[in-house]
């Protein structure tokens, strides 16, 4: 080995991702597999009935938009967040700060929207001769998706900005070039 070059030593144990920052981590993972697979019922969206549900309702076809916006993003930041997080860049805070404030409001639009939009998509229903218990059984997963995700996004929010760990792992200049042995 050359003396010149320089060695780079390991994270210290208290720099490593552990503990809840690793729970993290597996949520970002999983967050992103089901992300991909939940893409695979977008065109689902866009099939005639769909089309007809939303030119009768045009609000609904943004906020069909938005979800399929919200599966991209979900398809994306994780990697990108995980990749900034393991680099050990002072970014990564500022990152899944900004990413669980999105998820929060997506939680916000899932539990405000829907119910708005009901009424509407109702009066579609029962126009068309087909029953509301599809409907309604989607207003039901809308709320209880938009209740986890305020709630996930709030959570692991506070986590980003309370944690001492993370303070200490991506504070500006700790990063693998300061760790370089002399």
């Amino acid at each position: 080995m050359n003396s010149d070059t320089p060695i780079v030593s390991p994270p210290p144990k208290q720099d490593r991702v552990g503990g809840w920052l690793l729970v993290f981590v597996i949520i970002q993972v999983i967050t992103c597999v089901l992300a991909f697979r939940n893409l695979a019922a977008v065109p689902a969206s866009f099939t005639v009935e769909g089309r007809n549900l939303q030119t009768a309702v045009p609000p609904f076809l943004a906020y069909v938009l938005f979800q399929v916006f919200a599966l991209l993003v979900k398809c994306v930041v994780p990697i990108v967040g995980l990749v900034l997080l393991f680099r050990r860049s002072h970014q990564a805070p500022v990152f899944f700060k900004v990413f669980l404030s999105f998820v929060i409001l997506e939680g916000l639009i899932a539990l405000l929207a829907f119910p708005l939009l009901y009424p509407s998509l109702a009066a579609a229903f029962r126009e068309a001769g087909d029953s509301l218990a599809p409907l309604e059984a989607a207003r039901d997963a809308q709320f209880s998706s938009g209740l986890s995700k305020v709630g996930y996004g709030v959570v692991w929010l506070m986590y980003w900005f309370r944690s001492k760990k993370v303070a200490r792992m991506f504070t500006v200049g700790v990063d693998e070039f300061s760790r370089v042995a002399t």
